[in-house]
C-alpha cells in the first residue's frame, strides 16, 4: 500500500474514533473503510490467470447455439399450446349450445353469424364453426321442442366436437 493509502485508512480511523458515539455511523464507516481495503487489495494483487479473448468464431458459435436452443423452447411451448387449444377447452358447453339454439330460433342469424358472434367471446373459430354445425344438426334431427332438446343435453351431457 502507498502512503496515500495509509493516510485514508489512518483520517477514516481518527473520524470513527472522534464519532463512536453514533452507531449507525460508526457501522457504515466499518464497512466503508472495509470495501476500501478490499478494492486495495485487488489492485496490488491482480489476478493470476490471463483470460486470451475469444474469437469472433467462438462469439457467434455460442449465439447460435443460444438462439437454436431458444427456439426449440419456443416450439415446444407452441406445440403444446397448440396440442390443448385443439384438445381441450374451458367452455361451458351446454351454456354455449343453448345460447346457439336461441339464437337460431330467433331466426335472426345464419350459422356462420352465431359462430362468428363465438369467436368475438375468445372460441376459436374451427371450434365454434363446429359446435354450432353439430348444435343445428342434433337440433334438426331431435324431434322434440327446444325445452325438451335441452333438458335432453343436461340429463345426458354434450358431446362436443
Amino acid at each position: 500500500m502507498t502512503r496515500w493509502h495509509y493516510q485514508i485508512v489512518y483520517h477514516l480511523h481518527h473520524f470513527i474514533l472522534k464519532f463512536r458515539q453514533h452507531v449507525a455511523w460508526l457501522y457504515t464507516l466499518i464497512v466503508l473503510s472495509a470495501l476500501l481495503l478490499l478494492v486495495l487489495a485487488i489492485t496490488n494483487n491482480p489476478p493470476e490467470e490471463i483470460v486470451p479473448p475469444r474469437s469472433e468464431q467462438d462469439i457467434l458459435s455460442e449465439i447460435l447455439n443460444h438462439t437454436r436452443g431458444l427456439s426449440n423452447r419456443v416450439r415446444s411451448l407452441e406445440s403444446e399450446l397448440n396440442y390443448k387449444s385443439k384438445n381441450s377447452y374451458d367452455f361451458d358447453n351446454k351454456k354455449i349450445v343453448f345460447e346457439i339454439i336461441d339464437m337460431m330460433e330467433s331466426g335472426k342469424y345464419s350459422s356462420d353469424q352465431i359462430a362468428n358472434i363465438l369467436v368475438d367471446y375468445n372460441i376459436p373459430k374451427e371450434y365454434a364453426h363446429g359446435l354450432v354445425n353439430k348444435t343445428i344438426k342434433d337440433y334438426k334431427v331431435s324431434k322434440n321442442t327446444k325445452q325438451d332438446f335441452k333438458s335432453h343435453i343436461i340429463e345426458r351431457g354434450l358431446n362436443t366436437v
